[in-house]
């Protein structure tokens, strides 16, 4: 049953069973231990989109999710890069 945005907004606690995935668990642990490394040698890993007026940075609808603008634009896509 996916949860539903009204339930998220109104700070209910939502659980869910879901089937484990092995190999699944194994990558998002290793992109956690990239992300990590990543942020203690103040390396900024690749963008999550190719241009700033895509959805993931303005904010937007797309395949059927809402995403808020990104708070960290400006650093991004900045000239430190």
């Amino acid at each position: 049953m996916p949860l539903r945005r009204d339930a998220a907004n109104l700070s209910r606690i939502h659980c869910e069973l879901v089937p484990f995935d092995a190999a699944l668990a194994q990558s998002m642990s290793d992109r956690a231990v990239q992300v990590v490394q990543a942020s203690a040698g103040q390396e900024l890993l690749p963008r999550a989109a190719a241009e700033r007026s895509s959805v993931v940075c303005r904010g937007g609808k797309t395949s059927g999710g809402w995403h808020a603008s990104c708070s960290w634009q400006d650093r991004c896509w900045g000239d430190a890069r």
